[in-house]
């Protein structure tokens, strides 16, 4: 669907046309009660019992796996009004497959639910597909191959071998940096024991409570190659996964030039006072926030540093303005929300503000023990295996992660953690909808925002005008927020509004957001309800 019409149908509308097209769905509104199996999660093939009311006749309604790519038609053995038995697909080595009820025409009936998919067993050891460098801070391209895509939006992700690419945002650590090419970063479970690795010494070592790992800083030994260090990591069965420490940048542009005060207006999002996600616990990765801003008076922030050379605050200000912004040329979006700020940016010795991936897994498990919501991430780089399981983690425990989809252009490779499956990538447009110029591609990305040439707060009190997908994420942030808990964020793809090619596409990913209804402006409400 192109152009002004959105894509989400109203209930009542949707109530009637049913009423006159499905006879059989009239009297009973298709409802899902429980997914029954065996075990603690299912295999690819195996039957599953649904059980309901308003199932209606075999041919009617189908059951489908909507999370999965294509949304596959699963086969059913067994139909009545109040029961179906269907034979499970296998997601992508674990996570979950959501579950729904669709007519032929496309339309989803009644609610969804979600079962856990068995996690595949590695044939080798874990993380160990990518040959070890004999050279410190080796770092080679790897093209992906053909048809590899992001997968399902919310189901997480079971581990699975790391491969390093070069990607935008995110060099290889250099002779000018901090222990360049030797700090490793490993996970290991909390309930194993083990001799201490010989070819590697523990410099740094963190309980990870929430995530239920031990975290470790580690260093090679004298003469010993990082590589070789990295391979014997990854044959140790306590260890979850290894790899470099590596550095992820911010995904801001420098201040843009032409100043126009456009989101709210372009998304429909109507100041309402703070009622939308009230309360809301937020996570923000960050630089640190200068919370005596004029603009962020009054808000709740919470805020703790993990690292020992924090940065400038101008990056996680102008976020924190986005989300919980009172008053200025763009009030925030949910100014009542709680925003629980980690501060992971740190200050290297070449000068440059990136963020070490062992400071983002403290951050992570600090913010996951804070209970939040939803997380913004407007920062990305390479695929790290151990950000990687990290970001698993924090998705099983049904948080969701927004990032920012990258600011490398059309042929830049993925970003992570936004490419990510389970974790929402946002692209950035401009006030016409149209796609910036400096934005990433890729199949990966699930959402468009506003991020070009928006009003920002800085740090000491000012503002600019900016541009980059870092800040189009906390738009994507803001409606999760204002969704609640007891909403399924995945809504927010079918209530997109489709942009560019028809269906998803890898500029605009399901279209531009589009707010939650207790967020959108009534004169929207009214035109398409």
């Amino acid at each position: 669907m192109r152009g002004l019409a959105p894509r989400a149908v109203h209930w009542r509308l949707l109530t009637s046309l049913l009423v006159l097209a499905v006879p059989s769905l009239a009297f009973s509104s298709p409802y899902i009660e429980s997914i029954k199996y065996s075990g603690s999660c299912v295999t690819g093939g195996a039957a599953i019992d649904l059980k309901g009311k308003g199932f209606g006749k075999q041919g009617d309604l189908v059951v489908v796996a909507r999370s999965l790519p294509g949304k596959p038609t699963l086969s059913t053995t067994a139909w009545t009004d109040t029961s179906i038995r269907a034979l499970t697909v296998s997601g992508t080595g674990g996570g979950s497959v959501t579950v729904a009820l669709r007519d032929a025409n496309g339309a989803w009936h009644g609610n969804q639910v979600k079962y856990p998919v068995c996690v595949k067993k590695a044939s080798g050891p874990p993380g160990n597909s990518k040959k070890a460098s004999g050279s410190p801070g080796d770092s080679k391209n790897v093209k992906a191959g053909p048809g590899e895509t992001k997968k399902p939006v919310f189901s997480a992700l079971a581990g699975h071998p790391s491969t390093r690419r070069q990607l935008t945002g995110l060099r290889p650590i250099g002779p000018g940096d901090l222990l360049a090419g030797e700090e490793l970063v490993v996970l290991l479970r909390r309930r194993s024991t083990s001799a201490e690795p010989s070819l590697s010494t523990q410099r740094d070592r963190y309980i990870l409570n929430h995530l239920d790992l031990f975290l470790e800083v580690r260093l090679p030994g004298p003469g010993v190659p990082t590589g070789a260090a990295l391979q014997e990591l990854r044959m140790r069965p306590e260890v979850v996964a290894a790899d470099l420490n590596d550095r992820l940048e911010l995904l801001a542009d420098q201040a843009a030039s032409d100043p126009r005060r456009y989101a709210t207006r372009l998304l429909g999002w109507e100041d309402r006072g703070g009622e939308c996600g009230n309360r809301t616990r937020i996570g923000l990765v960050d630089t640190g926030v200068d919370k005596g801003h004029p603009i962020l008076r009054g808000a709740t922030i919470r805020d703790r540093s993990f690292t020992s050379s924090e940065s400038g605050r101008d990056h996680g200000t102008a976020i924190s303005g986005l989300l919980l912004g009172r008053g200025g040329p763009m009030p925030g979006l949910v100014p009542k929300a709680e925003l629980w700020v980690a501060a992971v940016v740190g200050l290297e010795r070449g000068g440059e503000t990136r963020a070490q991936v062992a400071a983002i897994g403290r951050a992570l498990d600090w913010l996951v023990g804070k209970k939040v919501r939803v997380i913004n991430f407007s920062m990305g780089g390479a695929r790290n295996s151990v950000l990687h399981e990290l970001v698993r983690r924090v998705l099983e425990r049904d948080v969701v992660v927004v990032a920012a989809a990258g600011n490398g252009g059309r042929s830049t490779s993925p970003v992570y953690p936004a490419a990510q499956e389970g974790v929402l990538a946002v692209s950035a447009v401009d006030t016409r909808s149209k796609p910036w110029r400096g934005g990433n591609r890729g199949t990966y990305v699930d959402l468009a925002a506003p991020g070009v040439d928006l009003w920002v707060a800085r740090a000491g009190g000012s503002s600019a005008f900016a541009s980059g997908t870092s800040f189009a994420a906390p738009f994507v942030t803001a409606a999760v927020a204002a969704l609640g808990e007891s909403q399924d964020p995945e809504r927010l793809l079918d209530d997109a509004l489709d942009l560019g090619a028809p269906g998803h596409d890898p500029v605009f990913g399901h279209g531009l957001l589009r707010p939650p209804a207790e967020c959108l402006a009534r004169s929207i409400r009214a035109a398409h309800p």
